[in-house]
């Protein structure tokens, strides 16, 4: 990765990412990462590589009996998430049914912990549940056959399947793990996730390349905003982080104004050094392992990334 301004990369090639987690993995398989402020230490599988990608350009070229030709469902890109469409979600956190999602989750001690907002078809979710195997994970996606084919995928990768036979997913079943770390389902971000998680409760909030929604009229419908993040502060325990990914400029420069300006000079966040980011095993996993991760990889789109710690 060649940083080319203040929190943005460019992504040279995969070899790039490979010898970042080739670097992070010289010690022992299984590791215990430096507790953050605010935080207890979590288990880190080290040996796991940043999975391999398929062009989009084979994609396209493939039968559609054979692979999907783009992504595996067809949905519109964007949505609005201002809309009064009607979603089914609890009253409380307390009224939430994790055994469900996590049928191996010991409710009295563990919880959700790393929360990927927009999680699209949980290519990101999917690659980091081997590399966290003790954190729980969920994914949250508003549109609902892209939820629905999520969780099929997570379910035949619990099976020890590769739903659709990619060399990602193929790659995910070699490691081994059970994947019953992760789940995803449909909901609201902008609405409805304090009705899911406690105050303090998560480490990790992931936006992987939001929609960009261009028009000034529609920013208010952008993701990470002013009006949101005191939100996301609310649910994140100190020391915990938001990490922030786009290949569109004026956005990525929209999110880091939206801490820099409001939140940072108050101390409530700081921004993540590059010398910590380089030695943050979820980095290379965020430049590729999204769906849009990949694609940007292989348009060789320029990736503005920005991660941001809670102090108080």
């Amino acid at each position: 990765m060649k940083r080319t301004n203040e929190g943005d990369f460019k992504h040279k090639d995969e070899h790039d990412l490979n010898h970042h987690q080739q670097e992070s993995s010289s010690s022992s398989a299984m590791v215990d990462e430096e507790p953050t402020q605010g935080s207890s230490s979590e288990v880190i599988n080290t040996n796991v590589q940043v999975f391999p990608t398929i062009s989009y350009r084979e994609k396209k070229k493939a039968s559609s009996k054979e692979q999907y030709s783009r992504f595996p469902v067809r949905v519109r890109a964007h949505c609005n998430p201002l809309s009064d469409e009607f979603f089914d979600y609890p009253k409380r956190p307390s009224d939430v049914n994790w055994q469900e999602m996590y049928p191996k989750m010991k409710i009295e001690t563990e919880k959700v912990q790393i929360l990927d907002v927009g999680c699209a078809y949980g290519g990101l979710i999917t690659s980091i549940a081997p590399v966290f195997p003790k954190t729980y994970i969920l994914g949250v996606e508003i549109r609902k056959k892209v939820a629905e084919f999520t969780q099929q995928r997570i379910l035949a990768l619990r099976e020890g399947k590769a739903l659709d036979e990619t060399p990602q997913d193929k790659a995910k079943v070699e490691t081994g793990h059970d994947f019953h770390n992760v789940w995803a389902i449909r909901s609201n971000a902008m609405k409805f996730l304090p009705n899911y998680f406690k105050k303090g409760q998560l480490k990790k909030i992931l936006f992987m390349f939001p929609d960009p929604h261009f028009k000034k009229k529609n920013h208010r419908r952008r993701i990470v905003s002013p009006s949101l993040i005191p939100e996301y502060s609310y649910l994140l325990e100190v020391g915990g982080l938001i990490y922030t990914i786009t290949d569109v400029q004026e956005l990525g420069e929209w999110m880091a104004k939206s801490f820099e300006e409001e939140l940072v000079p108050l101390g409530a966040f700081e921004r993540v050094s590059q010398e910590e980011l380089d030695n943050d095993p979820l980095i290379p996993f965020i430049m590729i392992s999204s769906e849009d991760g990949q694609r940007t990889s292989e348009q060789h789109l320029s990736k503005h990334l920005a991660v941001f710690r809670k102090l108080k």
